[in-house]
Protein backbone atom coordinates (compact mmCIF):
# COMPACT_ATOMS: atom_id res chain seq x y z
CA UNK A 1 0.00 0.00 0.00
CA UNK A 2 1.52 3.27 -1.16
CA UNK A 3 0.57 6.91 -0.77
CA UNK A 4 0.16 9.23 -3.72
CA UNK A 5 3.72 10.45 -3.23
CA UNK A 6 5.11 6.89 -3.26
CA UNK A 7 5.56 6.53 0.50
CA UNK A 8 5.18 2.95 1.65
CA UNK A 9 2.63 2.45 4.44
CA UNK A 10 2.10 -1.29 4.44
CA UNK A 11 3.39 -4.26 2.48
CA UNK A 12 3.14 -8.06 2.54
CA UNK A 13 5.32 -9.96 0.05
CA UNK A 14 7.76 -12.81 -0.45
CA UNK A 15 10.51 -13.00 -3.01
CA UNK A 16 10.82 -16.58 -4.26
CA UNK A 17 13.30 -15.74 -6.97
CA UNK A 18 16.23 -15.96 -4.55
CA UNK A 19 18.18 -19.17 -5.07
CA UNK A 20 17.92 -21.64 -2.19
CA UNK A 21 15.90 -19.37 0.08
CA UNK A 22 13.14 -16.89 0.20
CA UNK A 23 13.09 -13.26 1.19
CA UNK A 24 10.20 -12.01 3.26
CA UNK A 25 9.43 -8.36 2.68
CA UNK A 26 6.75 -7.30 5.16
CA UNK A 27 6.60 -3.68 6.21
CA UNK A 28 4.40 -1.44 8.32
CA UNK A 29 5.31 2.22 8.86
CA UNK A 30 8.88 1.40 7.87
CA UNK A 31 9.26 -1.49 10.33
CA UNK A 32 9.91 -4.99 9.01
CA UNK A 33 8.18 -7.99 10.54
CA UNK A 34 7.82 -11.73 10.21
CA UNK A 35 6.08 -14.35 12.31
CA UNK A 36 8.51 -13.99 15.29
CA UNK A 37 9.49 -10.35 15.56
CA UNK A 38 9.26 -6.79 14.30
CA UNK A 39 12.39 -4.77 13.71
CA UNK A 40 13.96 -1.67 12.28
CA UNK A 41 17.69 -1.15 11.92
CA UNK A 42 19.19 -2.70 15.09
CA UNK A 43 16.08 -2.52 17.28
CA UNK A 44 13.93 -5.65 17.48
CA UNK A 45 10.66 -6.44 19.30
CA UNK A 46 10.29 -10.16 19.89
CA UNK A 47 7.13 -12.22 20.09
CA UNK A 48 7.57 -12.55 23.87
CA UNK A 49 7.56 -8.75 24.30
CA UNK A 50 11.31 -8.29 24.76
CA UNK A 51 12.96 -5.30 23.05
CA UNK A 52 16.60 -5.58 22.03
CA UNK A 53 19.11 -3.24 20.42
CA UNK A 54 21.83 -5.76 19.52
CA UNK A 55 24.30 -5.70 22.46
CA UNK A 56 23.69 -2.05 23.42
CA UNK A 57 20.54 -2.39 25.50
CA UNK A 58 17.78 -4.88 26.22
CA UNK A 59 14.41 -4.81 27.98
CA UNK A 60 13.03 -8.27 28.68
CA UNK A 61 9.39 -9.10 29.28
CA UNK A 62 10.18 -10.51 32.76
CA UNK A 63 11.42 -7.09 33.95
CA UNK A 64 15.14 -7.75 33.60
CA UNK A 65 17.36 -5.84 31.22
CA UNK A 66 20.62 -4.08 30.55
CA UNK A 67 21.96 -0.71 29.36
CA UNK A 68 25.25 0.69 28.09
CA UNK A 69 26.28 -2.56 26.41
CA UNK A 70 25.68 -4.47 29.62
CA UNK A 71 27.62 -2.15 31.93
CA UNK A 72 24.37 -1.59 33.84
CA UNK A 73 22.19 -4.67 34.27
CA UNK A 74 19.33 -5.77 36.49
CA UNK A 75 17.42 -8.99 37.06
CA UNK A 76 13.68 -9.58 37.27
CA UNK A 77 13.77 -8.86 41.02
CA UNK A 78 15.35 -5.43 40.44
CA UNK A 79 18.85 -6.27 41.67
CA UNK A 80 21.17 -3.91 39.78
CA UNK A 81 24.77 -4.65 38.82
CA UNK A 82 27.22 -1.93 37.75
CA UNK A 83 30.42 -2.59 35.86
CA UNK A 84 33.63 -1.10 37.36
CA UNK A 85 33.73 1.43 34.52
CA UNK A 86 30.44 3.04 35.58
CA UNK A 87 30.76 6.36 37.42
CA UNK A 88 27.65 7.20 39.42
CA UNK A 89 26.51 10.75 39.98
CA UNK A 90 25.51 10.03 43.55
CA UNK A 91 29.04 8.77 44.27
CA UNK A 92 30.24 12.26 43.41
CA UNK A 93 27.56 13.79 45.63
CA UNK A 94 28.59 11.62 48.58
CA UNK A 95 32.25 12.55 48.17
CA UNK A 96 31.66 16.24 47.55
CA UNK A 97 33.27 18.47 50.15
CA UNK A 98 35.15 15.73 52.00
CA UNK A 99 38.68 15.76 53.37
CA UNK A 100 40.50 12.71 54.70
CA UNK A 101 43.98 12.86 56.17
CA UNK A 102 46.27 10.23 57.65
CA UNK A 103 49.50 10.76 59.53
CA UNK A 104 51.93 7.95 60.35
CA UNK A 105 55.02 7.32 62.41
CA UNK A 106 57.90 4.88 62.38
CA UNK A 107 55.87 2.64 64.66
CA UNK A 108 53.84 1.63 61.57
CA UNK A 109 55.71 2.59 58.44
CA UNK A 110 52.92 3.52 56.04
CA UNK A 111 52.44 6.47 53.69
CA UNK A 112 50.80 9.69 54.80
CA UNK A 113 47.56 10.33 52.90
CA UNK A 114 45.54 13.42 52.03
CA UNK A 115 42.33 12.91 50.04
CA UNK A 116 39.89 15.51 48.76
CA UNK A 117 36.51 14.28 47.52
CA UNK A 118 37.88 10.74 47.38
CA UNK A 119 40.88 11.68 45.22
CA UNK A 120 44.30 11.20 46.79
CA UNK A 121 46.60 14.18 46.44
CA UNK A 122 50.25 13.75 45.60
CA UNK A 123 52.08 14.40 48.87
CA UNK A 124 55.69 13.34 49.39
CA UNK A 125 56.52 10.72 52.00
CA UNK A 126 59.60 12.54 53.24
CA UNK A 127 60.15 12.61 57.00
CA UNK A 128 58.46 15.32 59.03
CA UNK A 129 55.25 17.33 58.64
CA UNK A 130 53.66 17.85 55.23
CA UNK A 131 51.76 21.12 54.85
CA UNK A 132 48.90 20.81 52.35
CA UNK A 133 47.00 24.02 51.61
CA UNK A 134 43.49 23.95 50.10
CA UNK A 135 41.18 26.66 48.80
CA UNK A 136 38.31 26.96 51.27
CA UNK A 137 35.68 27.54 48.58
CA UNK A 138 36.66 24.92 46.01
CA UNK A 139 39.02 22.60 47.97
CA UNK A 140 41.42 22.92 45.05
CA UNK A 141 45.02 22.20 45.95
CA UNK A 142 46.97 25.42 46.45
CA UNK A 143 50.33 24.01 47.53
CA UNK A 144 52.04 21.16 49.33
CA UNK A 145 55.47 20.99 50.95
CA UNK A 146 57.23 18.78 53.48
CA UNK A 147 59.29 20.12 56.39
CA UNK A 148 61.66 17.77 58.20
CA UNK A 149 60.94 19.07 61.68
CA UNK A 150 62.55 16.12 63.46
CA UNK A 151 65.46 17.45 65.54
CA UNK A 152 65.71 20.50 63.29
CA UNK A 153 64.79 23.94 64.65
CA UNK A 154 65.59 25.64 61.37
CA UNK A 155 62.93 23.63 59.54
CA UNK A 156 60.48 24.13 62.40
CA UNK A 157 60.84 27.88 62.06
CA UNK A 158 60.48 27.61 58.27
CA UNK A 159 57.19 25.74 58.70
CA UNK A 160 56.03 28.31 61.25
CA UNK A 161 56.77 31.16 58.84
CA UNK A 162 54.90 29.36 56.06
CA UNK A 163 51.85 28.84 58.32
CA UNK A 164 51.85 32.47 59.45
CA UNK A 165 51.80 33.62 55.82
CA UNK A 166 48.58 31.72 54.99
CA UNK A 167 45.30 33.62 55.14
CA UNK A 168 41.90 32.58 56.45
CA UNK A 169 40.69 31.84 52.90
CA UNK A 170 42.62 28.58 53.07
CA UNK A 171 42.35 25.23 54.84
CA UNK A 172 45.60 23.74 56.10
CA UNK A 173 46.20 20.01 56.52
CA UNK A 174 49.31 18.82 58.34
CA UNK A 175 50.26 15.15 58.22
CA UNK A 176 53.22 13.32 59.72
CA UNK A 177 55.51 10.66 58.32
CA UNK A 178 58.21 8.76 60.21
CA UNK A 179 59.08 11.36 62.87
CA UNK A 180 58.26 14.91 63.95
CA UNK A 181 59.23 17.48 66.56
CA UNK A 182 58.14 20.96 67.59
CA UNK A 183 59.47 24.04 69.31
CA UNK A 184 57.66 27.00 70.84
CA UNK A 185 57.74 29.01 67.61
CA UNK A 186 56.13 26.21 65.58
CA UNK A 187 53.61 25.46 68.32
CA UNK A 188 52.46 29.10 68.28
CA UNK A 189 51.98 28.98 64.50
CA UNK A 190 50.02 25.73 64.78
CA UNK A 191 47.80 27.24 67.48
CA UNK A 192 46.92 30.08 65.12
CA UNK A 193 45.58 27.43 62.72
CA UNK A 194 43.62 25.58 65.40
CA UNK A 195 46.34 23.41 66.95
CA UNK A 196 46.80 22.71 70.64
CA UNK A 197 49.33 24.05 73.13
CA UNK A 198 51.02 20.66 73.30
CA UNK A 199 54.66 20.85 72.22
CA UNK A 200 55.73 17.49 70.86
CA UNK A 201 59.35 16.66 71.54
CA UNK A 202 61.25 14.72 68.90
CA UNK A 203 59.17 11.60 68.52
CA UNK A 204 58.05 9.05 65.95
CA UNK A 205 54.33 9.46 66.49
CA UNK A 206 51.44 9.94 64.02
CA UNK A 207 49.98 13.45 63.85
CA UNK A 208 47.25 15.16 61.80
CA UNK A 209 45.82 18.68 62.02
CA UNK A 210 43.06 20.17 59.87
CA UNK A 211 42.56 23.86 60.54
CA UNK A 212 41.99 27.36 59.24
CA UNK A 213 44.54 30.12 59.81
CA UNK A 214 43.31 32.60 62.38
CA UNK A 215 40.77 30.44 64.24
CA UNK A 216 42.98 30.13 67.31
CA UNK A 217 44.17 27.48 69.72
CA UNK A 218 42.22 24.22 70.06
CA UNK A 219 39.62 25.22 67.48
CA UNK A 220 40.88 22.88 64.74
CA UNK A 221 40.66 19.12 64.25
CA UNK A 222 43.60 17.24 65.75
CA UNK A 223 44.50 13.55 65.85
CA UNK A 224 47.55 12.37 67.76
CA UNK A 225 48.40 8.82 68.79
CA UNK A 226 51.62 7.33 70.18
CA UNK A 227 54.76 5.52 69.11
CA UNK A 228 53.69 2.04 70.17
CA UNK A 229 54.09 -0.69 67.55
CA UNK A 230 50.35 -1.41 67.68
CA UNK A 231 49.21 2.20 67.97
CA UNK A 232 46.74 3.35 65.30
CA UNK A 233 47.45 5.91 62.63
CA UNK A 234 46.39 9.50 63.23
CA UNK A 235 43.33 9.89 61.00
CA UNK A 236 40.73 12.59 60.42
CA UNK A 237 37.75 12.74 58.07
CA UNK A 238 35.44 15.72 57.75
CA UNK A 239 32.86 17.30 55.47
CA UNK A 240 33.34 20.91 54.38
CA UNK A 241 30.17 23.03 54.40
CA UNK A 242 30.35 26.65 53.25
CA UNK A 243 34.13 26.54 53.57
CA UNK A 244 34.15 25.19 57.13
CA UNK A 245 35.34 21.64 57.93
CA UNK A 246 32.70 20.25 60.26
CA UNK A 247 33.91 20.01 63.83
CA UNK A 248 36.06 23.12 63.55
CA UNK A 249 35.19 26.07 65.77
CA UNK A 250 35.67 29.22 63.70
CA UNK A 251 34.37 31.64 66.29
CA UNK A 252 37.62 31.66 68.25
CA UNK A 253 35.54 31.65 71.44
CA UNK A 254 36.00 28.08 72.57
CA UNK A 255 35.38 28.00 76.32
CA UNK A 256 35.80 24.29 77.02
CA UNK A 257 38.67 22.24 75.69
CA UNK A 258 41.14 19.51 76.65
CA UNK A 259 44.85 19.62 75.94
CA UNK A 260 47.99 18.04 77.29
CA UNK A 261 47.87 20.21 80.39
CA UNK A 262 44.32 19.54 81.52
CA UNK A 263 40.65 20.43 81.08
CA UNK A 264 39.68 24.09 80.71
CA UNK A 265 36.22 25.58 80.87
CA UNK A 266 34.22 28.60 81.88
CA UNK A 267 31.78 28.76 84.79
CA UNK A 268 30.32 25.60 86.36
CA UNK A 269 26.98 25.69 88.15
CA UNK A 270 25.66 22.73 90.17
CA UNK A 271 22.58 23.50 92.22
CA UNK A 272 23.72 26.04 94.83
CA UNK A 273 27.45 25.62 94.06
CA UNK A 274 29.01 27.90 91.48
CA UNK A 275 32.61 27.74 90.27
CA UNK A 276 33.67 30.51 87.90
CA UNK A 277 36.56 30.57 85.44
CA UNK A 278 38.86 31.92 88.18
CA UNK A 279 38.10 28.93 90.40
CA UNK A 280 36.09 31.01 92.88
CA UNK A 281 33.48 29.21 94.99
CA UNK A 282 31.19 31.49 96.94
CA UNK A 283 33.61 34.39 96.33
CA UNK A 284 36.67 32.56 97.67
CA UNK A 285 39.66 31.99 95.33
CA UNK A 286 40.89 28.37 95.43
CA UNK A 287 44.42 27.17 94.85
CA UNK A 288 44.81 25.35 91.53
CA UNK A 289 46.96 22.66 93.16
CA UNK A 290 44.26 21.67 95.59
CA UNK A 291 40.66 22.65 96.12
CA UNK A 292 37.85 21.31 98.23
CA UNK A 293 34.22 22.17 98.28
CA UNK A 294 32.02 21.59 101.29
CA UNK A 295 28.29 21.43 100.84
CA UNK A 296 26.41 22.85 103.76
CA UNK A 297 23.31 20.94 104.72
Amino acid sequence: MMSWDNLEYFCLSTNYTRSGSKEVYNRIAGWAFDNTRIWKNSVSLGADGSIVNTTKWQLNNDGSGKLASGSIAWDAAGNVTFAPSVSLAWDTAVQKGRIYARGTGANRNESRIVKVNGQELSVSNSRGLALTVLNRNTLALVSTAVYDVYNNDTNRISLAIALDAIGSDRIVVLTSYDAIGMNTRLCTALQRCGGSSLIIADSRIPYVLIGIPGIGKDNGLLSLTDSGSTAPFAELSTSVVDGIPQGINCSGKLTTYIDGNGIYTGSISVNQIRVDANLKVGGRLLRREYYRMRCLE
